[in-house]
């Protein structure tokens, strides 16, 4: 009982005071790459118009996975920023691939879940943790059969 009391203080403290490590940077960096760039996530990100975006991805079974490209507007220097090499966002606060699975074989299916983006002082990674793409059905393949639920 004591313990859970200790824990609650503790709780209550960190939030009044805003005891989190490398907030002071993570918040300045937020505000220099969001805010003082006016970064616009429906501008493709690249620094001439003219330039195309490679965007690399990687798939499993019925669901994609991950992607990752590099992002012209999203650059620092972390010894700038306390250290601070790698930053979560919000997706709908950036630029993100049009991607969407049409055919997969979850009649629930809605595409990748809202997730936060890992920023990169170097790169742009976007790891979907969906987990609705499902095999729903019996697949016949050439070489083995495929069954789950």
């Amino acid at each position: 009982m004591l313990y859970y009391k200790i824990t609650k203080y503790f709780l209550l403290l960190a939030y009044l005071f805003e005891l989190t490590i490398g907030g002071m940077h993570q918040r300045r960096l937020l505000k220099y790459l969001l805010e003082d760039q006016n970064y616009n996530p429906l501008e493709r990100p690249v620094l001439n118009d003219s330039h195309t975006l490679q965007v690399s991805m990687s798939l499993a079974l019925q669901q994609i996975m991950d992607y990752e490209w590099f992002d012209y507007n999203l650059q620092w220097n972390p010894d700038d920023y306390g250290g601070i090499s790698t930053v979560r966002i919000p997706c709908e606060r950036l630029w993100t691939p049009d991607v969407f699975l049409y055919n997969s074989a979850s009649e629930n299916f809605e595409g990748t879940m809202k997730t936060n983006i890992v920023v990169q002082n170097t790169a742009v990674n976007l790891t979907t943790n969906s987990n609705t793409g499902q095999v729903d059905a019996y697949v016949k393949n050439a070489e083995w059969d495929l069954e789950g639920t």
